[in-house]
């Protein structure tokens, strides 16, 4: 079955012209005037999916009527047996009341929710450099609605149409690259120019990038709009800086020694630069910079959703792997190899499989990337070694089994 990649999506661009172009520059508008978008058909199977195969729950479905947020006890079904809050399920027959009414129901964290979804999340994780929290939401509405007021977010959005129209109007951000915590305030609007596309209509298969911090506002067509935004927040350069000085502040002495009373009284502000550069230079960086940048991979990493479609069935074959049989990774896992002091680590995920450092060679070999045969795998580990180290990566969901071959080690 074919699916919907970022690939596909910025078509024709190329994922390394929007880096260098648009990627927290400027925003982008892919037409699909015509070409096949793969796995589109399947994206537009959610509104239906959502309502009527799964359970939507507090906080997972929101919707917005007349400019204001419904409470939830409006969505709920009837029960005589008290929920509470987090466990009320929302009644799929007034999700479509409302939608008739011109409300919009927002499906949120849809990726947890199908696993097309999930696939294309995935495949965002490792285009751009998230710090692990990126979520797909649904929008989906009935009829010509307005949506919120003019505002910028946060985090870089990726819409995705997929059925009827939604025009967007985009304006010059006030705040670019606006940090989490530097949110939308109405009176930095002024008079903002637009910024290209301006305004325009998105129709099935189109793509908007719409970089954090440009103001928008959008309309749904005539005839309703269901879209999908994938949005993420990323790792910036003053989250580097801040961890890595904060984490030598905790080792070295001089940094939490008292600034002189000088600095703080003094017209000239040279002293006070030449002892931060002072200490800057004084302190060897390197290292510590490396440590955050795995510390912050990490965390990144332990945040993405585990895709084990069929686990179980390569559960049950794991009795039976021994040196013919046949794997390979999982194309859709995403893990790194740590060393540490007391040997490798494998995460994948929030799981880590921690092995002792002799292993490392011939577990780099197997995640090397393609297809590989038990016994065929160097690195010094002997035949019931490597076994038993392919039996754990699969069990973890890192490898997956091609060819169980004759079975047992021998």
């Amino acid at each position: 079955m074919s699916r919907t990649t970022v690939t596909a999506l910025l078509a024709p661009l190329d994922l390394a012209t929007f880096l260098r172009e648009h990627f927290e520059r400027a925003p982008a508008l892919v037409r699909r005037a015509g070409r096949e978008l793969p796995g589109l058909d399947t994206l537009r199977e959610l509104p239906d999916r959502m309502l009527s195969e799964r359970a939507l729950r507090r906080p997972d479905v929101r919707v917005a009527l007349d400019g204001e947020e419904l409470t939830f006890d409006r969505l709920c079904a009837g029960s005589r047996i008290p929920r509470p809050p987090d466990q009320q399920l929302a009644d799929p027959a007034k999700l479509i009341d409302c939608l008739e009414l011109g409300a919009t129901l927002i499906v949120q964290g849809t990726q947890h929710q199908s696993y097309e979804v999930a696939e294309l999340v995935r495949d965002f994780e490792r285009c751009f450099p998230t710090n692990g929290f990126v979520d797909a939401n649904l929008f989906v509405t009935r009829r010509a609605t307005p949506g919120l007021p003019e505002h910028y977010d946060n985090e870089d959005l990726f819409v995705l149409q997929l059925a009827g129209t939604k025009t967007w109007t985009l304006r010059e951000a006030p705040l670019p690259l606006p940090l989490p915590e530097q949110t939308f305030e109405r009176s930095s609007l002024g008079e903002l120019a637009a910024v290209a596309p301006g305004t325009v209509t998105l129709e099935p298969g189109d793509l908007l990038y719409v970089p954090r911090g440009v103001v928008h506002r959008v309309t749904s067509g005539v005839g309703g709009s269901v879209h999908l935004t994938v949005g993420f927040a990323v790792n910036t350069w003053r989250d580097a800086l801040v961890r890595t000085l904060e984490a030598q502040a905790l080792e070295r002495e001089e940094l939490r020694e008292a600034v002189p009373i000088e600095w703080l009284e003094a017209a000239d502000d040279a002293p006070l630069i030449d002892g931060v550069l002072a200490r800057l230079r004084a302190t060897d960086l390197v290292e510590p910079i490396v440590r955050t940048r795995d510390e912050l991979a990490a965390e990144a990493l332990s945040e993405r959703r585990a895709l084990l479609r069929g686990q179980l069935a390569e559960l049950e074959q794991l009795a039976a792997l021994g040196a013919d049989a046949t794997l390979a990774p999982r194309t859709e896992q995403d893990g790194r190899v740590w060393n540490t002091a007391a040997g490798v680590r494998v995460q994948v995920g929030g799981r880590a499989l921690d092995l002792p450092a002799h292993a490392e060679p011939a577990l780099r070999s197997m995640l090397g990337g393609g297809r590989f045969r038990i016994g065929d795998v160097g690195g010094g580990l002997d035949t019931a070694g490597r076994t038993a180290l392919a039996r754990a990566l699969v069990r973890e969901g890192i490898l997956r089994v091609l060819d169980v071959g004759t079975g047992g080690a021998r």
